[in-house]
């Protein structure tokens, strides 16, 4: 009888570490393993759809914390119904997605049987992050029995700062490949959490740039998919800059369906683990532009080859490479082209299923 699993997470709202625990379960399910997928939140947030041989326990445990008193209330109140639920169901493996769930995790799981594995999908060096939380970090994560993490740069960070001996780089699961019909509308797409992290600012900057400067693109479009605090400032941002009439808003859109609709893919991120949104776009061959910082973790794209990589922060750079993947087809075609042959060979030597399998046994 294979393992009885669970994954922890914060909620299954539409995300790159929901994304993973998603891919990841459905993975694992189909070849044999019982398989839970907890979460603070409720069911509403959801937007990943389940396997059915997936089972789902909503704790409901997520509001928002108005002060430190209110804070420690609340994610004591997380501990002891995550503890509960943990000594009733008797699960053999925890698997913790993101800091704060993983402290929870290991604090709820102390004294319990089952073995812990923790998951980082962020940059730690660039990452912002309370005090208290990186406190704990450092004190709780030794506890653990492996950590994992979705980048060598984060692995490097982790072995020389927590008190661990497994400490495993786990690549984000690779999206199948697509095979997308070819668009040349007048358009470009950017997917991500509406942070500062995501560098949304610095691709809005860029469009509008190549708008106001230059008449042939003032009919183009720029859609971003995705929510988060920083909306209504990059909003403002849009109108102040007179382009609020060009830029689309979308949230709980599938990628694939946006991807076939657009005729290029940004990525402006200021750092990353590694993007699933990337890797999605990478997968359906799309025209990228990518940040430097975002490009890192993916070792294939080679800049003029198979993709753009411009400088973060290079909004003048941007701003050309834009115009320049807008007006030569032939360049175009060709970093598609190379995209498609380079991510085929990479997918081909991915053994996700075996190091998920070593991972849990």
């Amino acid at each position: 009888m294979k393992k009885r699993i669970v994954f922890i997470c914060s909620n299954l709202s539409a995300g790159g570490a929901q994304n993973v625990v998603t891919l990841t379960s459905e993975k694992l399910v189909s070849i044999g393993y019982d398989v839970t997928i907890i979460t603070f939140s409720s069911k509403k947030s959801d937007f990943y759809k389940l396997n059915e041989k997936i089972k789902r326990i909503p704790l409901d445990k997520l509001s928002n914390s108005k002060n430190i008193f209110n804070a420690i209330i609340n994610n004591y109140s997380r501990i002891k119904t995550l503890r509960k639920t943990l000594k009733n169901q008797k699960f053999e493996t925890c698997i913790s997605f993101v800091t704060e769930t993983n402290i929870i995790t290991i604090i709820a799981s102390l004294f319990l049987k089952n073995k812990i594995i923790i998951s980082e999908r962020n940059n730690p060096y660039k990452q912002d992050q309370k005090f208290i939380w990186h406190l704990l970090k450092f004190l709780t994560y030794p506890l653990a029995d492996i950590l994992t993490a979705n980048s060598k740069l984060a692995i490097k960070y982790y072995k020389k700062n927590i008190f661990l001996k497994k400490i495993i780089y786990s690549p984000n699961p690779l999206p199948i490949p697509q095979n997308l019909s070819y668009t040349n509308k007048k358009n470009f797409l950017s997917v991500g959490k509406l942070t500062e992290q995501k560098g949304h600012d610095i691709l809005i900057k860029a469009f509008a740039n190549l708008i106001n400067n230059n008449k042939s693109f003032s009919s183009y479009s720029l859609t971003i998919a995705g929510i988060g605090k920083e909306k209504r400032n990059l909003q403002k941002l849009a109108s102040s800059l007179g382009i609020d009439k060009n830029i689309f808003w979308v949230y709980n859109a599938n990628i694939y369906e946006l991807l076939k609709k657009h005729s290029i893919f940004i990525l402006s991120s200021r750092y990353e683990g590694t993007s699933n949104a990337l890797l999605e776009a990478i997968s359906a061959a799309k025209p990228i532009i990518v940040s430097n910082q975002a490009s890192d973790s993916i070792n294939f794209l080679k800049n003029n080859h198979n993709c753009i990589i411009f400088p973060i922060n290079d909004i003048d750079l941007l701003t050309r490479s834009m115009e320049k993947l807008s007006n030569d087809y032939n360049f175009k075609s060709k970093l598609s082209k190379n995209l498609m042959i380079d991510y085929s060979m990479h997918y081909s030597k991915s053994d996700f299923d075996s190091h998920w399998i070593d991972l849990v046994d």
